[in-house]
């Protein structure tokens, strides 16, 4: 009888075909998209049963696997499966929190359509006003706090509600945010650097940020892990925005927009120096299956602005939001019980996780 791993083998070197004619990044996001369809999903108890019994999704899932092995060297194959799977597992667990959120961002989708905000940047710009203005929160506070979160894997923008966040929950919130608007978006992770000068804003709208006391605002997502873990996870989260053909990432912590360069950089457009991009890890942490990143590789990246035009369009957007805070203000009260709501879901989760780590 032909041994489970002799199928795996056998069948990955029937898979190969597909990957014909792709470049190394096409094949990439080629597999991701194929593991996503196969198993984001699936039951992962009942795959685990099936491992190692029968030919079953599981193993279709292995042998693409192993012919991604080479691009997956910092993780084993099976860790993405599992970290994919708890994205799964966690939206059927907040599921009704997540209903309520998705109330949240519809509404605010009808805002930016009252105040005639039709660009995917202009969006971005609304969102970092409300966000840092306490328009998500259920006490219409926030701070910067990167002590007081839960981040639940794949819904991190739910800690929104209780008033604090850093950058993952930033970036995945503008994510959800532009999706629920129609354009396209992903959370993108990246490397930038701590070095002093490194880095240079230039441009800071008026927007006030609170931060927490022994918090700090350029968030090191993984600083207290080995340097080759950072190096491949990166530091900071951002968001990938496709507006026009063109792609751009927009950073909701320190509200900087940024050219895409390459598969590898992302440049500030009102500022100088560059962030270092995670596409793989960005996938790993995300809940998509990188079709977005594959599409912006498939040609040369054209910068999509220029500071000039940049430092116009927030401006104007800030009037545009600052002349009508009263329909800011009516939108939030719409969605107030929702937002109590998720608050309140997530303080029993929190109740009951407590007991259960009691019982063990």
């Amino acid at each position: 009888m032909e041994k489970n791993e002799d199928k795996i083998i056998k069948r990955a070197e029937e898979l190969q075909y597909e990957l014909e004619g792709l470049n190394e990044i096409q094949q990439k996001y080629y597999i991701y998209q194929k593991i996503s369809e196969l198993g984001l999903d699936s039951d992962f108890e009942k795959r685990q049963e099936e491992a190692g019994k029968d030919w079953s999704k599981t193993n279709e899932v292995l042998a693409w696997y192993k012919i991604s092995e080479e691009t997956t060297r910092l993780f084993a194959p099976i860790t993405i499966l599992a970290l994919k799977e708890n994205q799964v597992r966690n939206k059927k667990s907040y599921q009704e929190a997540w209903g309520s959120f998705q109330k949240v961002l519809e509404n605010y989708k009808m805002l930016a359509e009252d105040l005639k905000l039709d660009t995917a940047l202009e969006k971005s710009h609304l969102f970092t006003y409300l966000l840092w203005n306490g328009y998500f929160s259920k006490t219409k506070e926030h701070s910067y706090d990167k002590n007081h979160r839960k981040n639940i894997f794949g819904l991190y923008a739910l800690d929104l509600v209780r008033g604090n966040g850093v950058c993952l929950n930033y970036a995945d919130g503008l994510k959800k945010y532009l999706q629920t608007c129609g354009a396209e978006s992903e959370l993108l992770l990246c490397k930038i650097p701590t070095q002093k000068g490194k880095i240079c804003f230039r441009y800071r709208p008026d927007i006030e940020r609170k931060v927490k006391r022994g918090s700090f605002i350029k968030t090191l997502l993984l600083a207290p892990l080995a340097p080759l873990i950072t190096s491949k996870m990166g530091n900071h989260a951002i968001t990938l925005i496709k507006e026009k053909e063109k792609y751009l990432a927009y950073d909701p912590t320190n509200l900087a927009v940024l050219n895409i360069k390459d598969d590898k950089k992302a440049s500030l457009v009102t500022g100088s120096g560059n962030f270092d991009l995670k596409l793989t890890a960005s996938f790993m942490m995300g809940d998509s299956n990188g079709a977005l990143f594959a599409q912006m590789l498939e040609k040369p990246i054209v910068p999509a602005l220029e500071a000039k035009e940049t430092i116009f369009n927030f401006e104007n957007t800030l009037e545009t939001i600052k002349e009508n805070k009263s329909l800011l203000d009516d939108a939030y009260i719409n969605i107030h019980g929702e937002l109590e709501f998720i608050d309140k879901e997530l303080s029993q989760k929190k109740k009951q996780e407590k007991k259960l780590e009691k019982r063990k």
